[in-house]
């Protein structure tokens, strides 16, 4: 009787061949070499750093209220600040796109006189976040004559300034001596490229046509400055 061929050779030749055809079904498979894994039920995870389950999709490093992001099935998300076509939108721009603002000083007893002077000056910080403000600002000014002047009339000059943007008013007459005065003036204007933390100044000038204008004691020379400011992001 012919003797059998050894069965070990066989053996390692089937061996190789499933062990290709294994490799071949891992390398065509979308579940393996990819980080992609099933941890348990319902949950899938992508190298650890996509995590999805029950419909929501979070980062692998979420802590609520302090790192990563989270989608909800809801449709909310949470995040830190959100990237848009090469600008950043925080959370406060979203919640409060426009802050509030005010400006009210006050100043007595000065001396007006022919050159212009800056009777009141308020230094605007701006804040955080912020580029760009539309100023709306008034001030007055109210003068008592107590000098002789060329045929007993005099002038009171206003101009009020919101950075550089300036106002003046027409020149208001006061007649006699002892006689009283007020200018009024107005600007609304429009401020960009601010930069946060930095500051403007809205400042209120005065001056007379011929004479020095003393603050007598009561009621004296007075002003008033107030501001409303609308700060854009």
């Amino acid at each position: 009787m012919a003797q059998q061929p050894e069965p070990w050779p066989s053996f390692i030749r089937r061996f190789k061949a499933l062990e290709q055809l294994v490799q071949r079904l891992l390398n065509a498979s979308p579940f393996t070499g990819t980080g992609l894994s099933v941890p348990q039920a319902g949950v899938v995870q992508v190298d650890g750093e996509l995590i999805v389950e029950s419909g929501e999709a979070r980062s692998g490093n979420y802590v609520k209220g302090a790192s990563g992001w989270r989608l909800r099935p809801d449709g909310t998300i949470e995040m830190n600040d959100a990237e848009i076509r090469g600008g950043i939108v925080g959370n406060d721009a979203l919640t409060s796109p426009v802050i509030p603002g005010s400006v009210w000083q006050t100043a007595s007893n000065f001396a007006l006189n022919t050159s212009w002077s800056t009777v009141i000056t308020a230094t605007v910080t701006v804040p955080a976040g912020v580029t760009s403000a539309a100023v709306s600002a008034k001030g007055s000014v109210t003068g008592f004559m107590n000098q002789d002047s060329p045929d007993g009339v005099d002038y009171l000059y206003g101009m009020l300034f919101v950075a550089s943007d300036s106002s003046g008013t027409y020149p208001l007459a006061v007649s006699d001596l002892g006689g009283s005065g007020t200018v009024h003036l107005f600007r609304d204007t429009v401020l960009t490229g601010l930069t946060p933390g930095g500051s403007f100044v809205i400042a209120l000038q005065a001056s007379t046509g011929y004479e020095t204008w003393t603050s007598p004691s009561s009621p004296g020379n007075s002003a008033r400055l107030g501001a409303s400011i609308q700060w854009y992001r």
